[in-house]
């Protein structure tokens, strides 16, 4: 019984190592992935909000929203149409460049409470 439990305990330890290794092997190939996406921000839309309601980038720079709602939102400008998605359902996204300085405000036209900024410096 007791040399059951010992076989038993060494192979949960080696599944679980084998876990830790490839969670490692994940991480260097996520570092690899962002380091390509330099000048690259991703807004996620989820819980009927956007998951940074204040965001700060540099002149020249792309942000993408991704809709993680099973409802449809929009990205769209509070004032002027510098954000101008079209509905985007679940997964579907949306990307823009800001090619100039300044604080663009921006909301949800299905959901107005869904409010938040980019501060293009």
């Amino acid at each position: 019984m007791k040399k059951a439990f010992f076989v038993f305990g060494v192979l949960i330890l080696l599944f679980l190592l084998g876990c830790s290794s490839n969670n490692q092997g994940n991480q260097d190939n996520t570092n690899a992935v962002n380091s390509e996406l330099v000048g690259a921000k991703t807004i996620e839309i989820k819980d009927f909000g956007f998951s940074q309601p204040e965001l700060r980038i540099k002149k020249g720079e792309t942000i993408t929203w991704i809709n993680q709602d099973s409802v449809k939102h929009t990205v769209t400008s509070d004032v002027g149409n510098e954000l101008n998605s079209d509905f985007l359902s679940k997964t579907e996204s949306y990307s823009h460049t800001f090619d100039s300085s300044s604080i663009f405000e921006y909301h949800c036209n299905a959901h107005p409470s869904m409010k938040a900024k980019v501060i293009v410096e």
